[in-house]
């Protein structure tokens, strides 16, 4: 089993997640082909994923993808 050691950054928050096994490997091949991470991969992926978010002063998230725009309500305080 391979695990990454990863070093203390305040600028990073940890994330755990489920995902194919098959899909962990390929973007393992690719960060490897690309010298990259495993975490910086998963970074660029969902920095394209979700490239422009900006917050409303109403509470509402607006997110702008490429292909279409959704809004997301939160009927809870944004915490800052």
């Amino acid at each position: 089993m391979h695990s990454e050691v990863i070093m203390k950054n305040d600028t990073k928050q940890r994330l755990t997640v489920f995902v194919d096994p098959n899909l962990v490997k390929r973007a393992k091949v690719r960060g490897a082909l690309e010298g990259l991470t495993i975490s910086e991969v998963v970074e660029q992926a969902l920095d394209a994923y979700a490239p422009n978010i900006e917050k409303a002063s109403d509470r509402q998230i607006y997110v702008k993808f490429p292909n279409y725009p959704v809004i997301i309500t939160s009927k809870s305080p944004v915490k800052k």
